[in-house]
């Protein structure tokens, strides 16, 4: 067996036989059922993934946001700061993926970190994004996120909700059009067969 390090420190991924067996946090405790892939999406068997923490807050535009409101729906939650290079990058990917998937059921929603008020309405309104963002500029937001799913303690971080409300996939960095696909049929593929049962 090979061992390898997934970069920005938060965990280790045992390989194996062709393919990844199980992700190791740096506590070693060994987290099964989380993959990672070569895109460097973690994807999370079914009968493995957390619970998706409450996110609560108040959106840049000053509504109350809660991310329970949109349990029984796929989520995606991208977490950004107007300052953030790679955030700018993967933006209009998101705006342009929330419009093809709305009617699917899938839903966007963005965390605004590190970054004050003003400057976030106007990110918001320079890419033009429709869906709702949190004002999180102290990150306090994620603080609850269960360990091993984000791995890395900046921004830009991505992480996928299945209908039940447990966190199916995620990625660290800046993510593309592929990646975020990877991510959501995870989370609807796998949750469809569970509840065909």
């Amino acid at each position: 067996m090979k061992r390898s390090t997934v970069s920005i420190a938060v965990a280790a991924v045992v390989v194996g036989g062709g393919g990844i067996l199980a992700v190791t946090s740096m506590d070693g405790s060994e987290r099964t059922g989380y993959r990672m892939s070569d895109s460097g999406v973690l994807t999370i068997d079914v009968k493995s993934r957390p619970d998706a923490p409450d996110i609560k807050g108040t959106t840049v535009d000053g509504k109350p946001f809660r991310l329970s409101d949109y349990r029984g729906k796929t989520v995606v939650v991208n977490a950004w700061a107007y300052w953030c290079g790679p955030c700018r990058l993967e933006m209009p990917m998101l705006v342009d993926y929330e419009k093809s998937m709305k009617r699917k059921g899938v839903v966007v929603v963005g965390i605004n970190q590190g970054s004050g008020i003003a400057a976030s309405k106007a990110f918001i309104e320079e890419f033009d994004v429709p869906y709702p963002n949190l004002h999180d500029p102290s990150g306090k937001s994620t603080l609850d996120m269960p360990k091993g799913v984000i791995q890395s303690q900046g921004v830009p971080f991505t992480f996928v909700i299945d209908s039940r409300h447990k966190i199916a996939a995620s990625s660290s960095g800046a993510i593309n059009r592929k990646m975020l696909e990877e991510m959501t049929s995870w989370a609807v593929k796998p949750s469809k067969k569970t509840a065909d049962r």
